[in-house]
C-alpha cells in the first residue's frame, strides 16, 4: 500500500514482539547468570578459603619451628613449596625484629584481604615470633565461573529460540495476516468507495475473535465516516457562506493569502475598490495585478513574505489607485494568523481610506497657516501664493492659480500662479470676465465652478487653445472664490496636462482651497480698510487739535461729570498754570 512521504514503513506484528520475547528473554537470562554467577562465586569462595586455611595451619608449625632455630634458607624453601599450591597466589612473612620473607607474591591478583596466621613454638604457645600471610588465588573461581553462566546461556538460548519460532507462526497466521488485508483495505478507501465492504480471508474452520470484532469496528466505522463527511461537508459550506457574506458586508476592502502569498479570499469592497473579480485573483499573488505598477507590486510581495514568515501584524499609510483612477491615501493594515493546529495559516489585509481624514487635516493646516499669517503683516499675494503651493505639494500632477477681480469685479486682477508659464498669466491677467473667457472668466462671471476636462475642443478656449497648448494645459476646473457675504472675490483654478474630470473628492478640494481663499481675501481687505480708517482719524484728531490750539481765546473742554479733558494754550497762559 502507498503510505505518506512522512510515515515510515511498517514493521511485521510477529516481529515486534518476537524482539520482545527475546528481549525480555535475555532479562532473563541475564538475571539467572547473575544468580549462577553469584552462587557459584560464593561456593568457590568458601572452598577457596578453607583450602588457604588448611594450608596456612598446616605450614605455620614448622614455619614458627624453622625460624626460631634461624634457619632462614629453609623458611624461604618451606615458603616457596606454599607458593607452588594451585590456590596460592602469594606468601609473605614478618619475623618478631620486622624481617620479611616474601616468595612469589602477586599483588596484582589479590581479590581478598590476606589470611594471617601467627607462628609460635610448642614450648612458648603465648609468645608470637612472627606472622605468615596467605593470598589465594582467584583462576579457579573464575573458571569456575565460567562454566557455570555459560550452561545458563546456552539453556536459555535454546530455549528462547523455540519460543520465538512458535510464536512468529501463530501470530503471523492468526494476527499478522488479517490485519495486513485490513490495512490495505483502509488505505484503498476513497470518499466516493466508503461503503465498499471489508472481506477477510481466513482459515478455514477458524473460529470468530477480536480479528472479525475489528472488522465489523471498520465496518461500522466506514458508516460513521460517510455521514460525518456528509455533514461536515455541509457545515464547511454552510460556514463558507457566513464567512464571505460577513466579509462583504464590511466597507472597507479585506483579502486573505496563504502562507505563500498566495490570495485566498477578499471581499465585495476589495472588488469595487480596485475594480476585480475575487474570480480573476484568486489562486494568485500579488505579482500578477496588472492594475498596480510592477515596482508597487514587488514591494508589496516582499513586505508580505517577509511578515508571513516573521509573524505579528503591520501598520502603515500608502498612498493607492483606487478603480475610479483617483490616487487615495489608506492606512494598510496586515495581521498574520494561525491555524487550529498551531500551524501558520497566511495573513489577513484590511485597507481603510483615510483620504478624508487627510484632506481634513491638510484643510485645517492650511486655514491655520493662513490665520497665522493674517495676524502678521505677511502681504496678501504672500498668503496666496503660500496657499497655492500648499495645494500643488498635495498632488505633482497638477498646476494652481488665484486670479483676483478688480475693484469693479469685471476683469481679471492679480494672479497668483507659481507653475504655471508666466507668458499665460500675463496673457490672461486683466481679461473681462463673461461667457467664452476661459474657464476662470466664466466661473467668475456665472458665480459658479467651471469644468474644462477637454481645452482642445471646449468652446470657451477657443480664443487661447493655442496658448494653453503652448502651456501644456489639457484641462481646468475653475471655483468662485466668495466671501462670507456672498461676494465674488476671484477664482481658485486647477490645471492638468492632460484631459480628465474631477471626482467628487478631487471637487471637495476644490470647494475647502476656494473657500479658505476668500476667507483670507477678506480678511486682509477688512484689516486694510481699518488701517486706513484708523489712519484718516487720528489725522482728523491732529489737525482739531492743531486748530484748538492755535485759537487766542482760552477754551476748556470736560466730560459730562465735570471733568477736565483739555485746555488750550491761550488758557494756560491767561491763568498761569500748566495744562
Amino acid at each position: 500500500m502507498d503510505l505518506p512521504p512522512h510515515m515510515p514503513a511498517p514493521r511485521s506484528i510477529a516481529a515486534r514482539i518476537n524482539r520482545r520475547i527475546v528481549m525480555w528473554a535475555t532479562i532473563a537470562a541475564l538475571l539467572a547468570c547473575a544468580v549462577q554467577a553469584l552462587l557459584v562465586w560464593r561456593h568457590s569462595q568458601h572452598e577457596l578459603e578453607d583450602k588457604v586455611a588448611e594450608i596456612g595451619e598446616l605450614h605455620s608449625p614448622l614455619l614458627a619451628a624453622r625460624l626460631g632455630n634461624g634457619a632462614s634458607e629453609r623458611v624461604r624453601e618451606e615458603l616457596r613449596q606454599i607458593v607452588a599450591k594451585p590456590e596460592i597466589a602469594g606468601v609473605r612473612l614478618h619475623t618478631r625484629k620486622g624481617e620479611t620473607f616474601a616468595e612469589g607474591e602477586q599483588p596484582g591478583t589479590r581479590i581478598a584481604p590476606a589470611r594471617k596466621f601467627a607462628l609460635t613454638l610448642p614450648e612458648l604457645p603465648e609468645q608470637q615470633i612472627g606472622e605468615l600471610e596467605v593470598f589465594a588465588d582467584p583462576a579457579s573461581l573464575y573458571e569456575e565461573l565460567t562454566w557455570g553462566l555459560l550452561e545458563v546461556v546456552v539453556v536459555f538460548a535454546a530455549l528462547t529460540l523455540m519460543l520465538a519460532l512458535l510464536v512468529a507462526r501463530i501470530l503471523r497466521r492468526d494476527l499478522e495476516q488479517p490485519l495486513q488485508q485490513m490495512s490495505r483495505f483502509v488505505a484503498s478507501l476513497e470518499p466516493d468507495r466508503l461503503s465498499t465492504p471489508l472481506e477477510l480471508r481466513r482459515a478455514p474452520g477458524a473460529h470468530p475473535d477480536e480479528i472479525d470484532v475489528l472488522a465489523q469496528g471498520i465496518g461500522a466505522l466506514q458508516a460513521s465516516l460517510n455521514e460525518h463527511i456528509r455533514r461536515g461537508e455541509k457545515d464547511l459550506e454552510r460556514q463558507l457562506q457566513l464567512f464571505s457574506a460577513f466579509l462583504d458586508a464590511l466597507p472597507n476592502p479585506i483579502f486573505v493569502k496563504g502562507t505563500d502569498a498566495v490570495f485566498t479570499a477578499c471581499n465585495r469592497a476589495y472588488e469595487d475598490a480596485f475594480g476585480i473579480r475575487r474570480e480573476t485573483f484568486i489562486g494568485k499573488t500579488v505579482l500578477d495585478l496588472d492594475y498596480l505598477p510592477l515596482a508597487a507590486r514587488q514591494a508589496f510581495q516582499a513586505a508580505d513574505l517577509e511578515l508571513i514568515g516573521q509573524g505579528g501584524e503591520s501598520n502603515e499609510e500608502i498612498e493607492i489607485t483606487y478603480a475610479d483612477g483617483v490616487r487615495r491615501t489608506a492606512l494598510y493594515q496586515r495581521r498574520t494568523f494561525d491555524l487550529a493546529d498551531g500551524e501558520p495559516g497566511g495573513m489577513i489585509g484590511l485597507i481603510v481610506d483615510i483620504s478624508a481624514r487627510k484632506r481634513a487635516e491638510r484643510a485645517e493646516h492650511f486655514r491655520r497657516l493662513t490665520l497665522e499669517q493674517l495676524a502678521t503683516d505677511v502681504p496678501l499675494p504672500t498668503i496666496l501664493e503660500a496657499l497655492v503651493r500648499g495645494v500643488e505639494d498635495l498632488d505633482p500632477e497638477l498646476l494652481c492659480s488665484i486670479m483676483l477681480l478688480d475693484e469693479a469685479g469685471e476683469r481679471l486682477g492679480m494672479t497668483i500662479a507659481p507653475k504655471l508659464p508666466e507668458f499665460f498669466s500675463e496673457a490672461i491677467e486683466g481679461l473681462r470676465i463673461g461667457f467664452g473667457v476661459g474657464a476662470c472668466g466664466a466661473a467668475a462671471f456665472t458665480r459658479q465652478r467651471v469644468v474644462v476636462e477637454d481645452i482642445a475642443s471646449h468652446p470657451w478656449w477657443a480664443d487661447f487653445r493655442d496658448l494653453a497648448a503652448r502651456a501644456g494645459l489639457a484641462s481646468c476646473w475653475s471655483e468662485p472664490i466668495r466671501s462670507p457675504a456672498g461676494q465674488v472675490l476671484g477664482t481658485f483654478a486647477i490645471y492638468h496636462h492632460s484631459p480628465c474630470a474631477p471626482n467628487e473628492l478631487q471637487i471637495d478640494q476644490i470647494e475647502q482651497f476656494a473657500r479658505v481663499a476668500g476667507l483670507a481675501i477678506e480678511r486682509k481687505r477688512v484689516s486694510v480698510k481699518l488701517a486706513q480708517n484708523e489712519a484718516r482719524l487720528r489725522e482728523s484728531e491732529r489737525q482739531l487739535q492743531m486748530t484748538f490750539d492755535n485759537m487766542q481765546d482760552g477754551f476748556i473742554r470736560t466730560w459730562l461729570d465735570g471733568r477736565i479733558e483739555r485746555v488750550n494754550g491761550a488758557l494756560v497762559r491767561m491763568l498761569g498754570y500748566d495744562s
